[in-house]
This record gives C-alpha cells, sequence and structure tokens, in this order.
C-alpha cells in the first residue's frame, strides 16, 4: 500500500519515478528537501529502485523502436535500436521521459541488526 500511496501523491505527469538511488551526496540533499519528489536530473545517478507507469513504458517503446519483423512461423518480433555506447539504466529511463526523483527513502540503511536472525 506504501508504494501506491507515494505513487499517487507523484506529480500527475510523471512517467518515471526514481525511488532510492545510491548518490550519497543527492540522498543526503533530498533528506533537507521538504517537496515529496524533485524532478529527476543527470546528478541523481544510481538508481537502486524506480517505478514506471504504462505511459512511461509506451515512450520508452516509441524511442527505441526500429521494426517489426514477420517470421516464417507468422509470430511477430519487434525489434528495438538501444546505444550501442555503454549506457546504465539511469540513462534509458529517465532521460527519455518526465522524471521525478523521491525525497523519501524506501529503506533505512541506517538501522543496523543485532546480530540474531
Amino acid at each position: 500500500a506504501e508504494l501506491h500511496d507515494l505513487a499517487a501523491r507523484a506529480p500527475s505527469d510523471w512517467k518515471v519515478l526514481q525511488l532510492m538511488g545510491s548518490n550519497a551526496a543527492v540522498v543526503r540533499w533530498l533528506n533537507e528537501v521538504d517537496d515529496l519528489f524533485v524532478p529527476w536530473t543527470w546528478y541523481h545517478y544510481a538508481a537502486m529502485a524506480y517505478l514506471i507507469n504504462s505511459q512511461g513504458l509506451a515512450e520508452l517503446m516509441q524511442a527505441f523502436y526500429l521494426r517489426d519483423i514477420v517470421l516464417p512461423t507468422a509470430a511477430h518480433l519487434r525489434v528495438f535500436a538501444i546505444p550501442t555506447r555503454r549506457f546504465v539504466a539511469d540513462e534509458l529511463l529517465f532521460y527519455y521521459t518526465k522524471s521525478y526523483t523521491s525525497t523519501r527513502a524506501l529503506f533505512n540503511f541506517a538501522a543496523t541488526s543485532s546480530g540474531s536472525s
């Protein structure tokens, strides 16, 4: 229910939500922001968790769609072209869609176990 509530409180035009990142400087800064979401920017790299809605997925598919191939068996194969250079998911997801970063971490990594299981 918490993830659904978070998505419901996101800006109305969101396509991808970065729910957690591992860039320590950005994580510290986000903890000081009052708004629940801020627009994603390139220095919010290192996404550990994200949520994409169906409109965002459709936009990504359109951005990288190359062609359909009909196989001799009459099966259809949809072909997508993605960058051939080295890239990370952040680039594909966040650069090509209206994306936001959550200022509230989903997990508390500061809490440590007492060693018991």
